[in-house]
């Protein structure tokens, strides 16, 4: 385009300078018309025009092009075409009757020509324009100016470094529009490519803030598909979790039934297979409430009766709450905290049930005689809870399964494996409240760490 420009700019500096040559013409020759009565040119008459026109000194400033000198020049033929006057002082008495400017005038037509002077060079051209020279109704001559159309390039280059100027600023403008707007399309797909990475698997992300409304309605149409995804999905894990899980339970109650019916069974041996299926019984329930609650908790996207928490208060709470069944295992709990007080938002019976499951955990795991540390600290992003046992720690083989579902190991004390539902719960609760949650063994010691984070209470 900027090409295509410049090619346009000389014809039309070449059309301005021929205008204006076509005025400088016909003033001349009016000029000459008007001096003398007869067919005759009165070269007198031009010599002290031009000379007192070229002698001139002046400084004019157009725009950052400096003129001080006057470059037009001027010839004058008779009515034949024989020059008679010539401001170079070159061409006096040679016949021109055949070039254009005068050939065409003379005949009563504009006339106008263009010539090379060195014919291989484009920039050596000088153009003339003529006028009639009219006394009494007649042609008595032919006046044509001339101007070097080498003396446009100054005002050519300074057209074409501003056109070139502008053509980079706008180039430049159009790159920056184009990566801003391309900025605006990708960082909202980058945004909903994360958002789908983090929700891979077991992982829960929010949807991320989306300014352009189009992208906003396709990342809220991303996040019902997830929730419906998942809610189906955790469905049907629950669901084959809770079949697998619960025969156990319905073999053991099927055994004790069948063996309690038989007739010649001593009342003691039936007590204790009526007591069998009533432990089972309780177990099959408990394993059902827990998850169901955790089916709950996977299929809601937020918390519900939001309000300020106090995590130094809730610990308290857990801590006195659990206080019979470690006096029971021989387990101290202490906790230390750097506040008085420390605000999370949530809702307090996950928060609460999250805590109680980190401890229980830790006691049920603890030996005869230990101690169970819970130490609060805070930044300003997290709160966060630490939960620390001198228990045996995590098996190597465990330590990634410890938040899946149904999956438990054995208490050191009883040798009997829980529901494998309790740290499930945790993790759920925790992110749905934007926390995170993890367990890992102790490096310093032996025994378990939890950590449980929720964000800070904003001022």
């Amino acid at each position: 385009m900027l090409y295509l420009l410049r090619q346009e700019l000389r014809p039309r500096y070449k059309e301005n300078l021929e205008e204006s040559l076509v005025e400088i013409s016909q003033m001349t020759a009016s000029m000459i018309a008007v001096q003398g009565t007869d067919e005759h040119i009165d070269v007198k008459y031009l010599d002290r025009v031009f000379g007192d026109l070229y002698s001139r000194t002046f400084d004019a400033q157009i725009y950052s092009i400096e003129k001080k000198q006057v470059e037009v020049q001027a010839y004058v033929t008779d009515a034949q075409g024989r020059v008679v006057y010539d401001t170079l002082r070159q061409d006096v008495g040679k016949d021109f009757s055949r070039w254009n400017d005068v050939f065409r005038t003379l005949r009563g037509d504009y006339g106008a020509r263009s010539t090379r002077v060195d014919p291989d060079n484009d920039l050596s051209s000088i153009l003339y324009v003529a006028a009639p020279i009219i006394r009494n109704g007649s042609i008595i001559g032919v006046v044509s100016v001339s101007r070097p159309e080498l003396a446009l390039e100054d005002f050519l280059a300074r057209s074409q470094n501003q056109m070139l100027l502008g053509g980079v600023v706008t180039g430049v403008g159009i790159i920056l529009l184009i990566l801003l707007l391309s900025f605006a399309v990708t960082r909202p797909i980058a945004q909903l490519i994360d958002y789908a990475n983090r929700n891979r698997g077991e992982g829960r992300a929010p949807l991320p803030r989306l300014g352009v409304p189009e992208f906003r309605k396709l990342g809220e149409a991303f996040e019902e598909m997830r929730i419906a995804l998942e809610g189906k999905k955790a469905i049907e894990s629950s669901m084959q979790s809770l079949t697998r899980e619960l025969k156990n339970p319905l073999t053991a109650i099927r055994g004790s039934a069948g063996l309690a019916q038989e007739a010649d069974l001593n009342p003691v041996d039936r007590g204790h297979l009526l007591k069998n299926i009533e432990t089972e019984s309780t177990r099959m329930h408990e394993l059902i409430e827990r998850l169901l609650a955790i089916v709950s908790l996977e299929s809601r996207t937020g918390i519900e009766n939001e309000e300020k928490l106090d995590l130094v208060q809730i610990s308290k709470d857990v801590m006195s709450s659990l206080e019979s069944l470690a006096a029971q295992k021989n387990v101290r709990i202490d906790m230390e905290s750097g506040h008085p007080s420390l605000l999370v938002k949530g809702e307090r019976l996950l928060v609460e049930q999250a805590l109680r499951n980190l401890v229980q955990n830790a006691i049920d795991f603890s030996p005869a005689g230990a101690a169970i540390q819970i130490e609060i600290t805070s930044n300003k992003t997290w709160a966060t809870l630490r939960v620390i046992d001198e228990g045996l720690g995590i098996p190597d083989f465990a330590q990634a399964r410890i938040f899946e579902k149904f999956y438990s190991l054995e208490r050191p004390s009883t040798g009997k494996k829980g529901a494998g539902l309790g740290l499930s719960f945790v993790r759920e609760a925790v992110a749905l409240h934007g926390g995170e949650v993890d367990i890992t063994n102790r490096n310093d010691r032996s025994g378990a760490l939890a950590v449980l984070k929720l964000p800070m209470e904003r001022a």
